[in-house]
């Protein structure tokens, strides 16, 4: 294969082969490393440091995973035994990974497994989704479980997750908890380029199981990223999920649910739900546009997003908005168009927030106070893209208005889930207000499960923005704290 112009950026700049496979090419998703597409040249490249920065960043990426492919085959090695498969040469991609078991191998080995999927639905799921509301009638949890059952990518996605938990919590204990880590994580990353390599992706609407598979395996790689602290290898996989949701035809908003029983059916709302929830607030990160139609399928019924994050669809909605808004933004600022956007935008958060406090609903459920910590977080947001980096007293009110949001939660409720808002918020909070955001987020990482989170990234960048703060007068985001960090984490 010869190098090509038309190759992505990232192959361009590393200068090697691309396959230019949609959505993400070989070498990239072979090295674990961000493939940033086919389209038009990203501005950074232009900019000396920051395309070594870049390039630094991959260098990284590739090693650590090279690092991490050689412990595997130094275990895989070392625990070999003779078997019938030992010398059959389909038993190993070309790549280098071991090819993924179909069945456990042992009566052990089936136990263990055993072991770490209801570890997962016990307790990693409630971790991802702190503020998951269980519906019984829309077919609960079955489709998950169904997935696993067929031990296609999701089940070994799951297992990383499981393992990961394992080898967290059981830290000095021998190394065989984290080899199997790294066979777990391994498996899981080939059966998704199975997936595509099986099912081109412009034929995912013809085999809509597969489909489910690809998207429910690429979001428990992005959890298991975002439980590593969230820095780095999310991007490749959250391209390639938004990239198989703009495949699904959006269904106008007059159709309703299909009634089935089948566990596509009920697997597609939910995960269709997540992958929306991880782009927008992935733009956030990223300065990018949100990939996905999402206007369109958070005015669908069945996509509700507060079953998944606690926040209602309209909330997430104006997040979206503003990221949008905020990618278009110039060095001269904000063009008279978008100028009108962001106060249509505040008018809606405002009055939104207005009716709920007039309404009946109990502040003390879930989801109303979710939404109005987010509703609160998003006009911080748009303050800030406005006046930062010298802020006025309508910033610090903000401020203020969102910390009593978060202040009447529900007793019992963990910020676990609360990373975007805290981080948005208490990135600009005047002095006398940074106690609260960094309290919240110790008493996060002082719980249990505390090593799986991201927490620990959100208060590095709150306390980078704070000594910037001290030191210059200034306000930064948080944007702007990672962009000081060399960092672009996934806050959920």
């Amino acid at each position: 294969m010869n190098r090509s112009n038309n190759g992505c950026w990232t192959c361009r700049i590393r200068h090697r082969k691309c396959d230019e496979k949609h959505p993400i090419c070989r070498e990239c998703a072979d090295r674990g490393i961000t493939c940033h597409g086919y389209g038009p040249k990203p501005k950074w490249i232009d900019d000396e440091w920051k395309l070594q920065a870049e390039l630094s960043r991959i260098k990284k990426t590739v090693n650590s995973n090279l690092r991490r492919k050689k412990k595997l085959q130094a275990c895989k090695a070392s625990q070999a035994r003779p078997s019938e498969h030992q010398n059959d040469p389909r038993q190993e991609e070309e790549d280098g990974y071991p090819a993924p078991p179909d069945a456990p191998t042992t009566p052990d080995m089936a136990f263990r497994e055993a072991q770490l999927l209801v570890h997962y639905l016990d307790y990693i799921f409630p971790l991802q989704y702190p503020y998951y509301k269980d519906e019984p009638s829309l077919g609960g949890r079955g489709w998950l479980f169904w997935l696993l059952m067929k031990r296609g990518p999701l089940h070994q996605a799951v297992l990383t997750l499981s393992a990961l938990h394992h080898h967290t919590q059981s830290a000095g204990a021998p190394g065989t908890r984290e080899s199997e880590l790294i066979g777990y994580h391994t498996n899981a990353l080939q059966r998704l380029r199975q997936v595509l390599q099986d099912c081109d992706m412009d034929k995912f609407a013809e085999s809509r199981q597969q489909m489910v598979e690809f998207l429910a395996c690429g979001s428990a790689l992005i959890s298991f990223e975002l439980f590593r602290g969230g820095l780095d290898n999310w991007r490749p996989h959250l391209d390639a999920l938004a990239s198989v949701v703009n495949k699904i035809l959006v269904p106008h908003p007059s159709t309703g649910a299909r009634e089935s029983e089948d566990g596509v059916d009920k697997a597609q709302p939910f995960l269709v739900t997540k992958v929306l929830w991880l782009d927008i607030l992935a733009s956030t990160a990223t300065g990018k546009a949100p990939q996905t139609r999402y206007q369109k399928w958070l005015q669908l019924d069945q996509i509700d997003m507060s079953r998944l994050t606690g926040c209602r669809n309209w909330v997430m909605q104006a997040v979206g908005d503003i990221s949008t808004i905020s990618s278009r933004k110039t060095r001269s600022g904000f063009s008279k168009s978008d100028e009108l956007q962001l106060k249509a935008l505040e008018q809606v958060l405002d009055e939104g927030i207005e009716r709920m406090k007039l309404g009946e609903e109990d502040r003390q459920a879930l989801v109303y106070a979710i939404t109005m910590v987010f509703a609160t977080a998003a006009l911080v947001q748009i303050e800030t893209m406005r006046n930062a980096p010298s802020p006025g007293m309508r910033l610090y009110t903000r401020v203020a208005r969102a910390i009593e949001a978060m202040e009447d939660l529900p007793a019992g409720v963990t910020f676990r889930g609360l990373a975007w808002p805290v981080a948005t918020v208490g990135a600009v909070a005047a002095s006398d207000q940074q106690n609260f955001f960094e309290r919240a987020m110790k008493d996060v990482l002082d719980t249990s499960g505390s090593e799986f989170t991201n927490c620990g990234t959100v208060l590095n960048v709150l306390r980078r923005c704070w000594q910037h703060q001290r030191e210059s007068g200034l306000v930064w985001t948080w944007q702007d704290g990672m962009t000081a960090m060399g960092i672009c984490a996934l806050l959920l």
